[in-house]
């Protein structure tokens, strides 16, 4: 029978400002809605707790948002920097239950919310032997030490920058390497109380490497054409830097030599070529990670495991800006933009429960693996293909990215860049039932 005959009304009963006046009032019952699921959850699919997986986001404002006290400028994961934003942090487990969430200043950094976090989930769920999942740009050394140095079985996995590959080199360069998983292997050492674990995934190399060798190519192809048009030098440095710009890091691989204040450009003068010994010294480390965890005793695979599922909280902030409509903040009333979050975020659950397929390729099932044929790699597409596929190194390689910036301008135009197919991934969800009622 349909909703509105048990209720005897219409749709009016659940028009959109009465959804959110609704909202207004359950902000108030926050911590006891979330203690209320988490409950429910463990009681209806024996959930555990002990993992839990802590990443920010941001979603940014139209309007002035003059009454948001948290709207501020700062760093734009959406790119939108004109916006004023919030900040939000979000806790779940890998099976994607969410534990709490808070709503920032939207110039808040990643590396100031982690102690006030540990504290309220602490608070909330009181103690127990906790897991914290991180990416490495939110915890503060000061944090760890005290992680390490607690009493309190509190514990953390989270990755660390590339230089500490190369820092801790005499550590591991001698010692074997471990299978974990199919394309996975890893080499533990310890230093200073702490366990690192260096995972080389042949997967994780293959989509690096060819996601880099497609920014090159068409970086390179940009250049060709700027080199074909000969254009004044001003309008070539303004499109060079418009070209570097679009290709981030990757414009570093190539050496591209102007024309002199004064001079034409000309063939001759403007010419461009890979760096061909640094892109082979960066691939050389693609796919490897250092993780640094206080869990000396814990296997390998299971710390790789857990690391990434940091892709299920990746997948629900997507769902949160995309199915659930967080991005862009319509709302000009501060409780209103601190309660569109708690009814996005205590509702599905974003992650996914099968991270038996995670290690068949060294990387989460969630990603897409970049693959191309030789024809369509050099033309710097490289598609999503479909979650179970193994992913292919077809991608251009560093002496036919060479050919192509040297490639004769007389040469007929380059063809169009096929567009890209869309990703093979579709996010499940499980919708929470909730009555009035249970919250007493």
């Amino acid at each position: 029978m349909p909703l509105a005959e048990l209720l005897e009304a219409d749709f009016a009963v659940a028009e959109k400002d009465r959804l959110y006046r609704c909202l207004d009032r359950i902000l108030e019952h926050k911590q006891a809605l979330f203690v209320h699921l988490r409950q429910r959850w463990q009681d209806l699919f024996a959930a555990p707790f002990d993992v839990l997986l802590y990443d920010l986001t941001s979603t940014y404002i139209e309007g002035e948002g003059e009454q948001i006290p948290q709207a501020r400028y700062g760093y734009s994961r959406d790119q939108r920097f004109d916006c004023k934003q919030v900040v939000i942090a979000l806790v779940i487990t890998p099976e994607g239950f969410p534990l709490a969430y808070e709503v920032m200043d939207g110039n808040t950094s990643d590396k100031t919310t982690l102690r006030a976090f540990l504290d309220k989930i602490e608070a909330t769920y009181g103690q127990a032997r906790r897991v914290w999942v991180m990416d490495r740009g939110i915890p503060t050394e000061a944090v760890l030490a005290e992680m390490r140095a607690s009493r309190r079985e509190v514990f953390y996995l989270v990755g660390t920058r590339r230089s500490k590959i190369r820092q801790y080199e005499r550590k591991w360069l001698d010692r074997p390497w471990q299978k974990v998983r199919e394309a996975v292997e890893v080499i533990l050492f310890a230093e200073e109380g702490e366990l690192y674990v260096l995972a080389k995934s042949e997967g994780r190399r293959l989509k690096e490497r060819a996601m880099r060798r497609k920014k090159v190519a068409r970086l390179l192809w940009k250049l060709r054409a700027m080199r074909r048009s000969c254009p004044r030098r001003d309008q070539l440095l303004l499109r060079l830097g418009a070209a570097k710009k679009e290709a981030g890091g990757a414009a570093r691989f190539v050496q591209v030599q102007v024309p002199p204040e004064g001079q034409p450009v000309t063939r001759q003068s403007f010419h461009f070529q890979v760096d061909k010994p640094k892109l082979q010294k960066a691939e050389a480390q693609d796919g490897h990670y250092l993780l640094r965890s206080n869990l000396v005793g814990d296997n390998p695979a299971v710390l790789w495991e857990r690391y990434v599922q940091l892709t299920h909280i990746e997948a629900a902030f997507k769902t949160l800006k995309s199915e659930l409509g967080i991005r862009p903040l319509y709302h000009q009333l501060g409780p209103r933009v601190a309660g569109h979050p708690e009814e996005a975020s205590a509702s599905p659950s974003a992650g996914t429960d099968a991270p038996s397929g995670v290690g068949e390729t060294g990387h989460p099932p969630d990603a897409g693996r970049l693959a191309a044929d030789h024809g369509r790699a050099q033309l710097g597409d490289a598609p999503l293909h479909a979650a179970g596929a193994r992913p292919v190194d077809l991608a251009p390689s560093p002496e036919s990215l060479a050919a192509v910036a040297t490639a004769s301008a007389h040469q007929s135009p380059v063809e169009r860049i096929p567009p890209r197919s869309p990703p093979a991934v579709v996010p499940t969800f499980l919708i929470c039932s909730l009555k009035t009622n249970d919250l007493g």
